[in-house]
């Protein structure tokens, strides 16, 4: 669905692929729309999901100096003018604003050494109240918050249901203001409960009531949050301090077929599929789609270099991640990836085996008696039939697509660098007055597909209204 594919070299098997370029606006939705199918598939009943925003007052706001960003080396300090802690004057604890130390910084965010000069030469903005700083998302805020969250659900109202949530932070549209907004989804009936701890946990905004509201659209709503940071400054939308998404354990898995027991039945009959149900002008329409990747990667997490393995790599790596001790194991993963650049792996053993060990404590919570080759072997049956669920799917959902757009690498097979029959037969018995593209962004279905992402792009952006006229004057209608 991207116009603007590349086509990149894979250095191990030295071999061209074709990937999508990722900032687009078709690619950018499709994002965005993958968000909102993860937050729709949180449906508990009698759940409700609740909108919240948290912003920050002047002397609690996280910044970073301009004269940082431009002689920084590594990494640039993170400042805050005033902390807000609780102390203990009587029986009960009361909050405090005290000022920081100037050279006191509350974190630290690391930059390359070439940022500056990258991203720099737009406009930066400057924070309301300090004209030599810019205002930044701090990510540890919300953490935090939801630390102080928990605990005082817990002391005050002996609350222990799980919560689960989805943040993403975010600049304002005009003087690029940071704040965050969070959905939680918890029980109908506690909505008072979560309301009084969201007023007292988070403590960097004086404003009381927070926003705090039940969410009707919640998923398409906040997806669009997504494609917040298209409108932000080059400076605001690089990888260092652009918005980022979070959510909690096990968020986008209520559905039925996205249980242990139901995965690996479908994946005994290959069919690793469900049935999804969406709304299109108003009519419930009915789709038989693969299960998310997510839902896999949960059960069975593929670890670095699992595309260049073959099944009985991998299922020796999962047994022995479930059997031998560090030391055993890096020995055992070194022999069998020997062949395939073994220093590729060497910081990562570690983190392979406790990723693999911790998806098996999961799979034995549900199966006591499953053994680690148990384990292994349904590892290998489940990620093989959900590549072979997708091939079929594909090849019965063609929607009219001719044979020669069927292919992303259509020039190696017309030119011979890939040997595929259906393609080469299919070009002999054109005639010449046959003419054709073979990059595939320029495919026609590619084209439409494209167009339509890219439309429901501008459309859904949450900041429509301020880039209303000058998309207008590009040629898209409202």
């Amino acid at each position: 669905m991207c116009m603007f594919r590349k086509s990149v070299v894979n250095p191990y098997t030295h071999r061209s692929v074709l990937v999508d370029c990722g900032i687009c606006p078709a690619c950018l939705q499709k994002k965005a729309q993958a968000r909102k199918k993860r937050i729709d598939a949180t449906c508990k009943p009698g759940f409700n999901w609740y909108f919240i925003t948290l912003t920050y007052d002047n002397k609690f706001l996280p910044y970073i100096k301009k004269d940082d960003l431009k002689n920084h080396v590594t990494s640039v300090p993170i400042y805050r003018d005033f902390d807000r802690c609780l102390y203990r004057a009587t029986a009960d604890y009361d909050l405090d604003d005290s000022p920081r130390k100037v050279t006191d910084p509350i974190g630290y965010l690391s930059l390359n050494e070439d940022w500056y000069a990258r991203y720099a030469h737009g406009r930066i903005p400057t924070a309301n109240h300090k004209r030599d700083a810019v205002g930044v998302c701090y990510y540890k805020d919300v953490q935090d918050f939801f630390k102080r969250f928990r605990i005082y659900l817990k002391r005050k109202f002996n609350y222990t249901d799980k919560l689960l949530y989805y943040s993403c932070s975010e600049y304002g549209e005009t003087s690029y203001r940071p704040h965050f907004h969070l959905l939680l989804h918890a029980p109908a009936k506690d909505e008072f409960i979560l309301r009084t701890a969201v007023n007292e946990c988070w403590r960097f905004d004086d404003n009381l009531p927070r926003k705090f509201e039940v969410a009707r659209h919640a998923s398409s709503y906040v997806a669009s949050y997504v494609n917040c940071d298209s409108c932000l400054p080059s400076f605001l939308s690089s990888k260092e301090f652009r918005p980022k998404h979070s959510y909690s354990q096990d968020f986008g898995m209520d559905y039925l077929a996205f249980t242990l027991p139901s995965i690996l039945s479908s994946a005994s009959s290959h069919n690793l599929t469900y049935v999804l149900q969406v709304l299109i002008r108003g009519v419930p329409t009915k789709f038989v789609v693969p299960v998310p990747k997510y839902v896999i990667n949960r059960y069975f997490p593929k670890f670095k270099g699992y595309t260049r393995l073959s099944n009985s790599s991998v299922f020796n790596i999962v047994q022995s991640a479930c059997t031998l001790s560090p030391v055993e194991f890096r020995f055992a993963v070194s022999s069998i990836l020997q062949r395939y650049n073994q220093f590729y792996y060497k910081s990562d053993f570690e983190r392979i085996r406790k990723m693999i060990y911790n998806a098996f404590k999961r799979f034995k919570s549900v199966y006591p008696e499953s053994l680690p080759l148990d384990f292994a072997k349904s590892f290998v049956d489940v990620w093989t039939s959900y590549e072979q669920t997708k091939l079929r799917l594909w090849y019965e959902n063609k929607d009219c697509v001719p044979l020669h757009e069927q292919y992303d690498n259509l020039a190696d097979a017309y030119f011979g660098h890939v040997r595929n029959s259906a393609v080469y037969d299919y070009f002999k018995n054109k005639d010449d007055t046959f003419v054709f593209t073979l990059d595939s962004n320029y495919f026609h279905d590619n084209i439409v597909k494209s167009n339509i992402y890219t439309n429901m792009f501008y459309f859904k952006i949450k900041k429509r209204k301020v880039t209303n006229q000058s998309l207008v004057e590009q040629g898209y209608n409202y």
